[in-house]
């Protein structure tokens, strides 16, 4: 990424890449809460990002980049940066209360919403 205009990224989960995630090329560019393993460049300006080489997605080789109940990035988001009230599949951004890094917001429970009686 370069050029002269300033670069924003925020929520992105970058992973399994044969080089760097990210190739910055002026210092223009912000990265926050994002999961980027190898970064070329410096950022002007970063914070809140995770190095994780295995963000635990649903099924990344068939392209499912949901995240696994288990993932990391679960829960590791920002509510200060202005995130879309849905995710790319409109379910609702916000679970748990916390969001998630990437593009699709984890909607799994530990437990439901309501228990089964007993019989």
């Amino acid at each position: 990424i370069g050029g002269s205009a300033r670069s924003l990224f925020i929520g992105n989960a970058f992973a399994f890449n044969a080089g760097a995630d990210l190739k910055l090329q002026n210092l223009t560019s912000d990265v926050y809460n994002n999961n980027v393993v190898d970064i070329l460049g410096s950022p002007a300006a970063s914070g809140g990002n995770l190095s994780l080489s295995n963000p635990l997605f649903v099924d990344p080789f068939s392209a499912d980049y949901r995240l696994m109940f288990a993932s990391p990035l679960r829960n590791a988001g920002s509510a200060a940066i202005g995130l879309p009230a849905v995710d790319l599949d409109g379910a609702p951004r916000l679970n748990d209360y916390q969001y998630d890094i990437g593009a699709f917001e984890n909607q799994d429970h530990l437990f439901g919403s309501s228990f089964e009686p007993l019989l």
